[in-house]
């Protein structure tokens, strides 16, 4: 190493680059730039660089931060005073630490030849005059040169051909954003304004977010994100919203600034009016190439959603919203419309078409302009002067910078480069929106889901019938009501207080559709079985079967059941009530049983008919009564029996008739009676067509007033004040035998049958096969 006298001066013709925030690589050398960056735009840009210390390897680079200084002016000539030479620990790279400035002390020497060259100890406390931004150490006095800082994440890395005597590659270099394009969830955010849900997911890497908000953010009833990557998702919330990003740059890192408003964006600092120029003059603070642009767009945003708790009628449930687009041109009445409008409200949907608005009328009038100084970053302002249409000399806010950086390599290393750096650019007092570009993610088809419940509750429902469920795919904890929105759940039929209802229970399986694919828009449409839960019936054996059986909250046992049985020769449809049956008929119900009917009833059975009782038997009619059988009837009781009447009373029978007896008997009549038969009225009359027999075992007497007539079996003794026997043609009074009489014949009534029992009854199927 050649020796160095105790002061030095540091030359060069020209500012050059420096990287900062990786070891050894202060010693790189900057062989040039070029990338992109925008408002709500992840900024990409690749830099060369060369190694003088040999290769380097990806692994030891890759997710790295690092720190690009792109120099663009001197201040002064300064002074500093070398603080600390060392050797790094298994590397040979000089490391070179400056203190505070120092003003000027004896004799300067040059510097020309490459720091490898010198001797670490010849440096200690030496004053160095620094004329330029030779790439020395990150803590050079930030007066001494202009830097624009590119802070990012290395991202890529490739070898490409060498330059001189010195290996070459190109850095990809992205903010830390980018790292949430490469991480994709399935998750749901519930009552969270949008940002809270940012907040979030934007917690997860490994940088700064400035919040410049001036709105305020009402909280989203159901929010999810299905398969997309973190940064489609935020950037997706975002648009909608209204929100958009930038980055601003530090030599320790990169923050990510988002905002609603314009009203955050500042001029570049220290920087005073850029010079509209014709032509390129290669002066920093000018800008040429001056090219305004105007853009015909769509002249109104309009649309259409639906809240079905208003669906009373279409015009209340249908929500509506519109915003138009401001513009001087003709052709402005064409409008966009879209539905679903992805709003819950008119106040919500007038908000989103604003912001669409805005952003179509932010890329409605644009300024491409081109200039040679680095420091024109997306999301800063700029006021232009000297340009001959007074117009355009106002303030303008950068939307989309490039920038390319060009070096001239030679064998000891790089010149310093050139800066080329196209923008584009709106007058700031326009709001910014960006451009809703990032599409919601859809799910094409149905999916499965389980329904879940508060703890201890086996149904969950609101007012609507609508249940949570919780999606395969989410990974969140919990496990009950709150895992998921209200989801409507699609019924047969529904009406105004009418229709079918079905409600899963908590545990089920169920199908789930997505109105227009939008996973933030669930609907139930249907219930599985699975293999915990298996279909009420043995399957295959007992296929033919279908039907509905639910049951109890509260007993597994206790069900009902409707079901169908369609086996040949075993056909079925039966009716099993876990506990009531209620049927109410408004007008008329028929029943028609081909066969037998059973019927058996547990304990009482009642029966009220508002008017007539009609029944017809075809054959027997026999009814058994265990107890008291008790007959009351408001009106005649007609009784018309084809055949043999026989009745049976085991006890005593009473009859009380207020009006009129009559008994008509077609052929005999007979009554027996066990004891005394006693017949009592105010008159008899006793009349046949032929004969009467009276027969008395012992005596029978015939007594009118004080008058009798006994006949006994010793004679006849009659006895009155007055007998008067009358013969018109002939009295015969005859001591010997007379003509004799024929006996009554005695009475044999037939028993009653008794009723069958309604055994078939107990073979009624309760479904419990």
């Amino acid at each position: 190493m050649s020796e160095l006298s105790s002061h030095v001066r540091v030359k060069s013709g020209q500012p050059r680059c420096a990287f900062t925030g990786l070891i050894g690589s202060h010693a790189w050398l900057f062989a040039g730039l070029t990338g992109d960056e925008g408002l709500s735009q992840l900024f990409e840009y690749k830099v060369n660089v060369l190694s003088p210390n040999g290769v380097l390897r990806a692994n030891e680079l890759l997710g790295k931060p690092l720190a690009v200084l792109l120099p663009y002016g001197i201040n002064t000539d300064l002074d500093v005073r070398v603080k600390d030479v060392r050797f790094e620990k298994d590397s040979e790279q000089l490391t070179r630490v400056f203190d505070h400035p120092l003003g000027p002390e004896g004799p300067v020497h040059d510097l020309d030849a490459p720091f490898e060259d010198l001797a670490p100890e010849a440096l200690l406390e030496t004053n160095i005059k620094v004329l330029s931004s030779k790439p020395l150490e990150r803590s050079l006095p930030d007066e001494s040169v202009m830097m624009r800082t590119l802070h990012a994440y290395i991202v890529g890395f490739k070898q490409v051909a060498d330059q001189g005597r010195m290996p070459c590659y190109e850095l990809l270099l992205r903010p830390w954003l980018w790292f949430s394009s490469c991480a994709s969830h399935c998750r749901i955010f519930q009552d969270q304004s949008v940002v809270d849900v940012l907040k979030t997911v934007l917690a997860d890497y490994p940088g700064e977010v400035e919040w410049a908000t001036t709105e305020s953010y009402n909280p989203l009833g159901y929010c999810v994100q299905y398969g997309e990557t973190d940064f489609d998702f935020v950037s997706r919330l975002m648009e909608n919203a209204g929100m958009y990003y930038f980055f601003r740059h530090t030599v320790e890192g990169h923050c990510l600034v988002i905002t609603d408003a314009s009203t955050v964006h500042k001029p570049i600092d220290g920087e005073g009016p850029l010079q509209w120029r014709a032509g390129n003059d290669a002066l920093v603070h000018s800008l040429w190439g001056w090219e305004p642009h105007h853009t015909l767009c769509t002249g109104r945003i309009s649309a259409t959603d639906f809240d079905f708790t208003k669906a009373n009628t279409r015009e209340a449930s249908v929500l509506k919203a519109e915003a138009a687009v401001a513009m001087d041109h003709e052709q402005t009445a064409y409008e966009h419309y879209r539905y679903p409008g992805h709003f819950n409200s008119s106040a919500a949907g007038e908000y989103v078409t604003r912001i669409e608005a805005q952003a179509l009328s932010a890329e409605q009038l644009l300024v491409s302009t081109t200039g040679c100084a680095p420091y024109l970053p997306a999301g800063a302002c700029f006021t232009l002067s000297e340009h001959p249409d007074d117009r355009q000399n106002v303030q303008h806010l950068i939307v989309r910078a490039h920038l390319d950086a060009f070096c001239t390599p030679s064998n000891y290393g790089v010149s310093a480069p050139r800066f080329e750096c196209k923008v584009t650019a709106m007058p700031s007092n326009r709001q910014y929106r960006a451009q809703f570009n990032t599409l919601r993610q859809k799910i094409a088809g149905p999916q499965t889901a389980f329904v879940v419940g508060k703890e201890g509750e086996p149904l969950w429902v609101d007012e609507f019938g609508r249940i949570k469920i919780q999606f395969h795919w989410d990974r969140g904890e919990q496990n009950n009501e709150n895992c998921s929105c209200w989801v409507r759940v699609a019924q047969p039929w529904a009406g105004q207080n009418r229709g079918a209802i079905f409600l899963p229970r908590v545990g089920q399986e169920v199908l789930v559709e997505f109105l227009d694919g939008n996973p933030d828009r669930p609907l139930v449409t249907g219930c599985l079985y699975n293999g915990g839960m298996r279909a009420p019936y043995e399957l295959p054996a007992q296929a033919a079967r279908s039907g509905i059986k639910s049951q109890s909250l509260g007993d597994e046992d206790v069900y009902n059941e409707l079901r169908f049985e369609d086996k040949d020769g075993a056909e079925q449809l039966l009716f099993y009530a876990g506990r009531n049956q209620d049927t109410t008929v408004v007008n008329d119900a028929l029943e028609n049983i081909g066969n037998e009917r059973h019927l058996i009833v547990g304990a009482s059975s009642f029966s009220q008919i508002a008017k007539d009782s009609h029944e017809q038997v075809g054959g027997d009619h026999n009814r058994q009564v265990a107890a008291d059988h008790s007959l009351e009837v408001g009106g005649d009781h007609n009784l018309q029996i084809k055949g043999g009447h026989s009745l049976e009373v085991g006890g005593d029978q009473q009859s009380a008739i207020t009006g009129a007896h009559s008994l008509e008997v077609g052929a005999d009549s007979d009554a027996k009676v066990g004891g005394k038969f006693k017949l009592g009225a105010s008159s008899v009359d006793l009349k046949s067509s032929k004969t009467i027999t009276l027969e008395a075992g012992q005596t029978l007497t015939l007594k009118a007033g004080e008058s009798t007539l006994v006949l006994g079996p010793k004679g006849v003794s009659i006895n009155g004040t007055l007998v008067t026997i009358d013969g018109k043609s002939k009295v015969d009074i005859n001591s010997g035998g007379g003509g004799s009489a024929n006996s009554a014949e005695e009475p044999k009534p037939k028993k009653p049958q008794k009723a069958k029992k309604a055994e078939k009854a107990k073979e009624a199927d309760d479904g419990r096969d």
